[in-house]
Parts: C-alpha cells; structure tokens; sequence
C-alpha cells in the first residue's frame, strides 16, 4: 500500500501544474503544503543568480588547476626524460671505461703469460741439459773398458749391454736425435717469446712517449699562448699607465681652479640654500599633512557609510530570517498535528508524547483529543526539545498500555518523519467503518502528496 501510494502521489506531483482547481480534494486545497507552493517566494531568483556566479568562478578555477597541473606533469616528464637519457649515456660511458680496462687487464695478463711460458720453457731446457749431463757422467768409467766411446755410453744410458744388438744401438741415436730437436724447438720458441716480450714492451714504451710528447706539446703551446697573452697585456698596462698619468695630471690642475672657485661661491651661497631648505622642508611637510588628513576623512567616510549599510543589510536578514523562521516552525507544527490527528484516530483512547532525557527529568506534549491541539505552540515544543538535547528520548503513548520509545532531535521535522513512518507501519487496535477507512485511504493519498510536495520545497 505504502508503495502505490508514493507511486499515485508521485505521478500526481509530477502533473501538478495542469490539474484543475476543482479536480483537487477539499482537504488537500486547504493544506499548508499547497499553500506554501503557490505563494511567491522570497529571493530566490538572487540566490540562484548569485549561485551560478559562484558556480562560474569555481568551475574557472578548477579548469585553471587542472591547466596547471597538466602543464606541470609534462615538465615533470620532460626532466625525467632528459634525467634517463643523461643515466643512459653516464651508464654508456661507463660500461666504455669498463671495457677498455679489461682490454688493459687482459693485455697485461697475457704479457704475464708469455713471460710465464718462457720461463717453463728454459727450465725445461736447463732440465733436460742437466739430465743429459748427469747421464754421460755415470756411464764415462764404463765407456772406458768398451772402448768406443759414443755409441757404448748412448747404449748404456738406455741400458743396453756390451753384447745388445745393433737394432737397440738405432732406437738410442733416433731417441737422442729427437731431444735434441726438442731441445732446438725449445730454444726457437724461447727466442720468439723474448722478441714478442721485447716488442710489446718497447711498443708500450714507445706509446706512453708518444702519448707524453704529444701532451707535452700541447701544454707548451698552451704555455706560448699564454706567455704572448701575457706580454699583450703587459704592453697594454704599460701603455694605459702612461696615459692615466697624463691625465692625472691635468685632472690635477683643473681640480685646483675648481676648488678655489667653490670655496668662493659656498661662502657666498651657504646662506641662501640654508634658507630654502628650512622653507621647502616646512611647505613639504604641511602639504603632507593636509593630504594625508584629507585621506583619512575619505576613507572614514567611506567606512562609515559601509558601516551602515551592512548593520540595515543585517537588519534586514534578520526581520526576514525570524519570519522565515516562524512560518517555518508554523508549518512543522500543523504537519505534526496532521500525523498525531491521523495516529490518534487509529486509537480510542487518548494519545501523548511524553519528552524526557533521562529517568528523571520528563516534560509530556499533552494532545487534547477533543480540540485535536498541542496544548502548547510550535516556539514553546521546540524550546522543550531544545532542554532535552543532545538527543531527547521520545515516547509515544498510544492508549493505555501501547508505548512507543524513540529517539529525535530539537527539530520538528524529524519528529514528525518518525511519526509518520510509524504510522506507514502501526496495526489497527479497533475496527473502523468503511466511512473511517475511505477517510484514512484518503489521508495517505494526501500524505503522498505532501511528501512529493516536501521534498520540492527543499529542493
């Protein structure tokens, strides 16, 4: 039921402006809702205005920031570009010096390992030599008593006897032939090694002196420059130095014309300016006075009229302001007593409000049932409220055993927005005739409405 009638009032509201005059209900022509619709209202065409200028400016501002913060946001990513492609090229050079320093570190490592192999290669050598030597010593006695000298001593280094063949005579000659070729290929690679090593070293030597004599050239020419740099400079002095003494010198005698004629024209005129000062000195500070005099007037004046002006403004805002207040809190008033009329004729006994903010402390809102009437007015509820605040507790008295506790504010509107959801919601305690049923049918139609109505008048 709630929901089609929100429906119904919604539709109806929305068609509100081509309704006739007699198709609307009695009751609903003499409500307060109705009424304050249709009244003229008071400033709103320059509280509009006055909104949309305001609405202007911000939207010129936000635009303005927003400008200013894209325009910052490109800076900020054109530095950071600029701030990568400076790393990357740091990084570039870096991994460059990087790279020619491995070279340097394996160059140097390579002539450590050519030095390393030529020195495997003459231990070798030296090795080889003194075995061979060791060999001939031990077997020189036994060469003796053989009698032929080479080819006994060959054959007892390999361990023939006097009495082996011919054949193992053969095999030691080819094993000696073959050290000795060893020993020749040896000393060939040790030889090629050593010029490699002498090379490298005297290409080094020879590269750090061209290096150095090209940068001792340099740094001579710089020195030339600077010393032909130097000797211009001295002419220039010398010259300058001439010249400024001559001219001293004349300055000289003009400045001791030109003082004995000041000396003459001070004393004469020392008096006179002495007397326009003070006379100048006094006009200017009684001209400053009378402008600054004048200015104060003005602008004390001007405040003045200010003054006033803003005291009748709020004067003014204040009669209309307490006005609006009072129909206000009239209105709230007729609106509660509307939902308290319709609540209370749902009940045969009587209905209250009873306010407290605590146990103790209690003031009840009597409703006579009969006039259908607040005992007390909207200004005087609203002052009770107000004792009970920050949140008074409200109870709903509804016949004699019936209570319902809630909680609301000082404002009348909240008040009455919680009666009426109460009433959306309450059960039926007596059967009603089909008169009092069209009538409460009726009356939800028209709280429909001034929901709809309500809720345009704060929009």
């Amino acid at each position: 039921m709630k929901s089609k009638d929100s429906d119904s009032g919604s539709s109806q509201f929305e068609q509100i402006d081509s309704v006739n005059m007699n198709d609307i209900p009695d009751p609903f022509r003499d409500s307060i809702a109705y009424r304050a619709s249709m009244a003229a209202r008071i400033g709103d065409v320059n509280d509009i205005k006055t909104l949309k200028q305001k609405i202007k400016i911000l939207k010129a501002a936000v635009l303005k920031e927003r400008e200013t913060k894209m325009q910052m946001e490109k800076k900020i990513e054109q530095l950071s570009a600029s701030y990568v492609d400076a790393q990357k090229l740091i990084e570039k050079k870096e991994e460059t010096i990087i790279y020619q320093e491995q070279q340097l570190q394996q160059f140097r490592e390579k002539l450590v390992l050519l030095g390393h192999e030529s020195n495997k290669y003459l231990d070798l050598y030296h090795k080889t030599k003194n075995q061979i030597i060791q060999q001939n010593d031990s077997t020189a006695i036994k060469q003796v008593e053989d009698g032929d000298s080479i080819i006994s001593s060959f054959k007892q280094i390999i361990g023939f006897s006097s009495g082996s063949s011919s054949q193992g005579s053969q095999n030691a000659i080819a094993e000696i032939q073959r050290l000795q070729k060893e020993n020749f290929m040896l000393k060939e690679e040790i030889e090629k090694q050593k010029v490699a090593l002498n090379n490298a070293e005297s290409k080094g030597k020879q590269d750090a002196m061209d290096i150095s004599k090209k940068q001792m050239q340099e740094v001579n020419k710089k020195i030339e420059q600077l010393n032909s740099q130097i000797q211009e400079l001295k002419d220039k002095v010398v010259d300058t130095t001439t010249q400024l003494q001559n001219k001293t010198q004349e300055l000289q005698e003009k400045d001791q014309l030109l003082t004995q004629l000041k000396q003459e024209t001070n004393s004469k005129n020392q008096i006179i300016e002495k007397m326009k000062n003070e006379l100048e000195f006094t006009n200017d500070k009684c001209k400053k006075m009378d402008s600054k005099i004048t200015n104060y007037l003005s602008e004390i004046e001007q405040k003045t009229n200010k003054i006033t002006q803003i005291e009748a403004q709020y004067e003014l805002i204040k009669v209309d302001k307490e006005s609006l207040q009072q129909q206000v809190d009239q209105m709230d008033s007729k609106v509660m007593l509307f939902t308290m009329r319709r609540i209370q004729g749902l009940y045969e006994d009587p209905c209250q409000i009873i306010c407290r903010k605590d146990l103790e402390g209690q003031h009840i809102l009597d409703f006579d049932t009969v006039k259908e009437k607040f005992s007390l007015n909207a200004l005087d509820i609203r002052d009770i409220l107000c004792e009970f605040e920050p949140e008074p507790i409200l109870t709903l008295q509804l016949g004699k055993n019936q209570t319902i506790i809630f909680k609301g504010g000082s404002d009348l509107r909240i008040i009455e927005k919680k009666l009426r959801n109460f009433l959306n919601g309450a059960p039926v305690k007596r059967t009603l005739t089909r008169q009092q049923t069209n009538k409460q049918q009726q009356g939800q139609q028209q709280q429909g409405l001034l929901d709809n109505m309500f809720s345009f008048l704060k929009q």
